[in-house]
């Protein structure tokens, strides 16, 4: 009886050892179903937990596509992984490209025909819209083989186009020219030396609110030098209006070393400007010059005292009150 009890409890054992042995090891099984995801992986069940160390390493900037009146220059450039980035790196130039058949060669707009002239001595004067229907007017820059230097007062006075192209050859834009017209962008020669009158009733663009693009041919000096302008209660509801000069957008203006006087307007309504350096050399600033800019911080490269004595007319800044970097501290 002992002999049998003994062997029931070998058998026993051995049958636990065996169950002991086949048990799964749930410290090793429970690491391996929550093995940490391999870098670049997510995790099923927490995607925050996703981790990316993958530090890009672009190449050059490839132009794709070349600036034009109508399109920006578009550029790429690629990582050793094969990521690719694209940019617009510089905006469309609003300037036409016209060949000898009056079009563009990049957009196909036309030089505008059946515009009304005038004759004055061996030059000609637009004097209005005649039967032209365009809603992009582009003045040309003769007709009938003389030039044309002039635009006539109110020519265009609340007539409906959305641009308006002045060529290299015109001179004079009389008062009122453009006045109520619903104009989005205006391109500008430096040619110009006569914009409108001083006494006049009408700014040349009176009430012209739509505006959004200035196109000038010059430089910053040459533009500070223009007489055009955009201010005045006319124009009080400009924004977000954009400066060109040769076709490339201004959004930091440094004023030059030498320039004594910064006309009426000039950076009007231009929220896209986030940086204004004036020299000591600048001694007054036109009403409005600086109104409606995107900051409200001006570095000024002389003294306290100088930007003191700096004749600035009512309005200057529009309603706010730039904080001015003095050499000598803050104002």
């Amino acid at each position: 009886m002992k002999k049998r009890m003994l062997a029931l409890l070998l058998i026993v054992c051995s049958m636990a050892m065996m169950f002991i042995g086949c048990a799964p090891n749930l410290e090793h099984s429970s690491s391996s179903s929550t093995a940490a995801p391999t870098v670049g992986s997510s995790d099923a069940t927490n995607p925050s937990a996703s981790v990316d160390t993958h530090e890009h390493s672009f190449g050059e900037w490839i132009v794709l596509q070349e600036q034009t009146c109508s399109k920006p220059e578009r550029s790429k450039r690629t990582c050793s992984c094969g990521e690719v980035e694209v940019r617009d790196s510089k905006p469309a130039t609003g300037r036409h490209n016209f060949g000898s058949d009056g079009k563009c060669v990049d957009c196909g707009n036309a030089i505008s025909s059946d515009l009304a002239f005038e004759k004055v001595g061996d030059t000609y004067m637009v004097t209005g819209l005649g039967s032209c229907e365009d809603k992009i007017v582009v003045i040309p820059e003769t007709y009938e083989g003389l030039p044309v230097t002039k635009i006539k007062e109110r020519a265009f006075f609340r007539e409906n186009f959305d641009q308006v192209i002045i060529p290299n050859s015109v001179t004079e834009v009389g008062e009122g020219a453009f006045a109520w017209v619903p104009l989005t962008s205006i391109t500008i020669p430096a040619s110009v030396t006569v914009w409108g009158a001083e006494d006049g009733t009408w700014d040349v663009m009176a009430y012209c609110i739509l505006l959004q693009k200035i196109y000038f041919d010059g430089d910053l000096t040459a533009w500070l030098s223009s007489p055009a302008f955009f201010t005045g209660e006319r124009l009080g509801e400009l924004e977000d209006v954009q400066l060109y000069l040769k076709d490339q957008l201004v959004t930091e203006v440094a004023i030059p070393e030498g320039i004594t006087a910064i006309k009426e307007g000039a950076f009007f309504g231009m929220a896209g400007i986030e940086h204004v350096t004036i020299p000591a050399s600048v001694k007054a600033i036109g009403e409005g010059a600086f109104a409606g800019i995107g900051t409200d911080e001006i570095t000024f490269a002389g003294t306290k005292q100088q930007w003191e004595a700096v004749e600035k007319a009512k309005g200057w800044a529009g309603d706010a009150v730039p904080t001015v970097h003095c050499t000598d501290g803050d104002i």
